[in-house]
């Protein structure tokens, strides 16, 4: 799995753009359990949409894979830090919403 991620160093986005207002919570690519968090998640850096879309499935229950680990600890996200693809700690990300007031509260906590 992080090849995946190194396949990440040869494209450098102007935009990440994560399309969350329906979500795989368990399963998925085509069939699974599905929430509703109705979000869209967009940044210029790729660890700060990842940790900010794993802590919005966290936030709903999603597998163990995810659930055990905070989002900072996550393998893949460690991973992708190590190789340079993005922030390293919450301290560095500017996380701003509109009209998800207590959501975002929840979402933040994952963050942390």
């Amino acid at each position: 799995m992080n090849r995946v991620a190194e396949l990440n160093l040869g494209i450098k986005p102007a935009l990440n753009i994560l399309d969350g207002s329906k979500s795989f919570v368990f399963g998925g690519p085509s069939h699974g359990d599905t929430v509703d968090p109705k979000l869209i998640v967009a940044s210029r850096d790729r660890i700060a949409a990842d940790v900010t879309g794993v802590a919005v499935l966290k936030r709903y229950g999603t597998e163990r894979r995810l659930q055990k680990f905070s989002v900072w600890e996550n393998p893949f996200i460690q991973h992708g830090i190590k190789i340079g693809l993005g922030i390293d700690s919450v301290d560095k990300l500017n996380l701003k919403d509109a009209g998800m007031d207590d959501d975002i509260k929840l979402i933040k906590e994952m963050l942390a």
